[in-house]
């Protein structure tokens, strides 16, 4: 058991650099062979207007305390919160490289729907394992 415990952190960042690479992988190819389709989004979610400059600041401090803290008590993380912690990697390195996240999926069958990327998607999907966790976690773990 100590063997599969210290593999653990190991585990949880391989599933991050692979969303991670999804969500990049993906807006290079969106941005690369059809950039008609991509907006720079400055903004927080549905255009809440902050600096960027806050905004990447927030990010990667809540980035680093959540990798610290699973790196350093040698857990899992939970499936969740490594989705919202890809997407939001994902998010902050086109912020970086764009200055503002590369949003290009527009559902137009909801025209007051935002346009959004992979990254956003992973981050709700995560957000909602999450809150099943959060609400059902104890009657999941004796199923």
């Amino acid at each position: 058991m100590p063997r599969l415990r210290a593999l653990k952190p190991f585990l949880t960042l391989i599933f991050l650099g692979l969303y991670l690479f999804i969500c990049q992988f993906t807006n290079y190819l969106v941005f690369r062979f059809a950039p008609e389709k991509t907006v720079v989004n400055p903004h927080l979610a549905w255009g809440l207007p902050l600096p960027n400059a806050i905004i990447i600041a927030l990010i990667s401090i809540i980035i680093v305390f959540v990798v610290w803290y699973g790196l350093k008590h040698q857990r899992i993380i939970s499936p969740g919160i490594v989705l919202v912690l890809a997407g939001g990697i994902s998010n902050l390195i086109d912020r970086i490289n764009h200055g503002g996240v590369l949003d290009y999926i527009n559902l137009s069958f909801m025209p007051s729907f935002p346009t959004f990327n992979i990254a956003d998607a992973i981050i709700t999907i995560g957000a909602g394992i999450i809150i099943i966790e959060v609400l059902f976690g104890s009657s999941l773990k004796r199923a």
